[in-house]
């Protein structure tokens, strides 16, 4: 994931000393519009790949739950919806429905949330490819805000600065101020969906 090197519980603080509204918001507020913004720029932009193995001595007749499974520092859990594509050993599952999982072999599938596969013989290794995410931000001890640094580059930190101004704006019924942060986050979406198809490979899965 990107590492701005700014935190933050700073990145908040300083945001909550610069808005200017009548009646201030929560700090959570201010924490619950950067999660929105986060979320949605991994999922629907960023969209970075990692690896997950599981060894084949750890899986049973039963789905995996994914939200068990050990993952980087900061790091949100996968849910099925993450999942780009399972590898059971060398060969690639092809998705398809729950109905279908029981006759389609080499595929894989979503069963309450978890991950169904349906193999001939169990793999020695099952490999998840799936799409990062950052972990969802609460307020922790001492009021700091967890979750680590914000996890974008640091020359687009306008941008979720943007959007979390015309955010608390909004909910501060200031829609001529949030009108204009707003207009200025969509305007820095672009510039960052640029940046990220400058350096995403176009060759492959």
């Amino acid at each position: 994931m990107f590492d701005s090197g700014i935190s933050a519980d700073n990145f908040i603080n300083q945001l909550m000393d610069e808005i200017d509204i009548a009646v201030p918001m929560p700090r959570f507020v201010y924490v619950d519009c950067m999660n929105t913004v986060e979320q949605l720029l991994y999922s629907e932009v960023i969209r970075e790949q990692a690896n997950i193995c599981v060894a084949g001595r750890n899986l049973s007749n039963e789905a995996i739950d994914l939200s068990s499974l050990p993952l980087g520092e900061n790091e949100a859990p996968i849910c099925y919806e993450d999942i780009h594509c399972v590898f059971s050993d060398e060969i690639q599952l092809i998705e398809t429905n729950l109905t279908s999982s029981s006759i389609f072999l080499h595929s894989y599938c979503k069963e309450s949330g978890k991950l169904r596969i349906h193999v001939k013989e169990k793999p020695q290794e099952l490999k998840i490819t799936y799409f990062v995410r950052p972990v969802i931000r609460a307020i922790g001890e001492n009021n700091v805000i967890t979750g680590g640094n914000i996890h974008l580059p640091v020359f687009f930190m306008d941008l979720i600065r943007a959007k979390v101004r015309g955010e608390i704006y909004m909910l501060a019924g200031e829609y001529a101020h949030a009108a204009n942060w707003l207009g200025v986050y969509n305007a820095q979406l672009e510039n960052f969906k640029a940046y990220i198809q400058m350096h995403t490979p176009v060759f492959g899965l």
